[in-house]
């Protein structure tokens, strides 16, 4: 029997102490079903912060996203909707992730995504995978020295 199932990606950066970088949470679900999903990101709350907003491929669905951040370094992320409507493929939520200003750099950090669950319209569970996502701490750039180094 084929095996099917969706996957949850969570794309990876590079960001400088206190900027920050959009990361796409992208689904990808061979058979079209998923019409509400809930995870848990995992953190290291003394390197990043986080912010959640609903991602076009939820928006174009019907769905909004709920998050909260229960404790430092762990946020709960909720998409759903009224309908039925299946989650096209694509990003469902992003991923605002802002350095702290004391992030060490040249570090990777990863951002982990548990506890996922993965629902049809009818609110059958559906197989989940998930990928996780990290940000690297990039030194920033110094004023008059952001093109490429100038030829002698």
């Amino acid at each position: 029997a084929p095996v099917w199932g969706a996957e949850m990606a969570l794309r990876s950066g590079a960001v400088a102490p206190e900027r920050s970088i959009r990361l796409d949470l992208a689904l990808s679900d061979s058979a079209h079903v998923i019409a509400a999903y809930q995870c848990d990101l995992e953190y290291d709350p003394a390197v990043m912060e986080i912010a959640v907003e609903a991602g076009p491929a939820a928006t174009a669905a019907g769905k909004s996203i709920v998050y909260s951040i229960p404790s430092p370094g762990h946020a709960r992320l909720l998409i759903a909707g009224a309908g039925q409507a299946a989650i096209p493929d694509g990003a469902v939520a992003v991923i605002t992730v802002t350095a702290r200003r004391t992030a060490p750099l040249g570090s990777s950090y990863s951002i982990r995504l548990t506890g996922p669950v993965a629902a049809d319209g009818e609110a059958r569970r559906v197989p989940t995978t998930v990928a996780n996502g990290s940000i690297t701490i990039l030194a920033p750039r110094q004023p008059g020295r952001n093109g490429p180094p100038e030829r002698e």
